[in-house]
């Protein structure tokens, strides 16, 4: 469970259709400001199975591309040559789900790899590779942003520099920002620290942790929960998911369900 495997993949880009990249070449910044900061949620495919209980995403964060909402969640560098999305090689969870779901990780990583053609008119993002096509809509259309105070975060990934994690036993990390505060729940200690919230930051304070043990892998997503969530932490919301930024580490959070 909080094991991870690289994959090589490549992925997709541009307003038209390209062919042809090497990995040695760059792309242009205005190539890559295309998708920069977008992510987007998959409709449907042709060649590519999607599981009704799925939720397909790719979200480009900068210089970070992030493939979720099949069973595990993949992170790599990404570049932009010739109109072609240029993937470095891929850090992905390796949790067990349903084989259907898993079958989607696998699919998207491999059309990914195939480095497809890609279209991108307005929000609409389409994909193809050797027979495959995915289409895609820029997630605000689907899933309107969540309140960063006041919802119950959970976290789903961990991403230390270039490796993603995920699983930790079945352990359950939690966050909610609340006027001025942050109440924190690391998957076996819980506490609360002082949150001043800005408008792409949190300034977070010193965070005051039961004393507990619990097994290995629990605790090691509860040190790196502590680890993210200290001193000043960089936040985006894209719809009912949350990433919080320190450094070289990361939290992936989705809203809990509302009761």
């Amino acid at each position: 469970m909080g094991s991870r495997s690289r994959v090589r993949t490549v992925a997709a880009l541009a307003t038209l259709a390209f062919v042809g990249v090497s990995c040695g070449e760059s792309s242009s910044p205005s190539e890559r400001s295309v998708l920069a900061g977008r992510s987007f949620v998959a409709l449907s495919a042709d060649g590519v199975d999607l599981p009704p209980e799925s939720a397909l995403r790719l979200t480009f964060d900068g210089l970070r591309l992030q493939m979720s909402g099949g069973c595990n969640t993949g992170s790599a560098d990404y570049d932009v040559v010739d109109g072609i999305l240029v993937i470095q090689p891929m850090s992905i969870t390796e949790m067990a789900c349903e084989q259907p779901l898993m079958d989607l990780d696998a699919a998207v990583a491999g059309m990914l790899a195939d480095g497809p053609t890609v279209r991108l008119e307005g929000d609409n993002l389409t994909l193809l590779a050797a027979g495959r096509t995915l289409r895609l809509v820029d997630r605000r259309l689907e899933i309107p942003d969540r309140e960063l105070e006041g919802t119950l975060w959970v976290v789903h990934t961990v991403i230390a520099g270039d490796t993603t994690m995920g699983g930790f036993g079945g352990a359950v990390a939690t966050v909610q920002f609340n006027d001025g505060s942050a109440a924190v729940n690391g998957g076996c200690n819980t506490g609360s620290s002082t949150a001043a919230v800005g408008d792409t930051s949190i300034e977070l304070g010193p965070i005051g942790f039961t004393k507990m043990g619990c097994e290995q892998p629990t605790m090691e997503l509860e040190f790196m929960v502590a680890v993210v969530l200290q001193g000043t932490v960089s936040f985006r919301i894209l719809g009912d998911e949350l990433t919080l930024v320190n450094g070289d580490n990361a939290l992936v959070l989705s809203a809990a369900a509302e009761a």
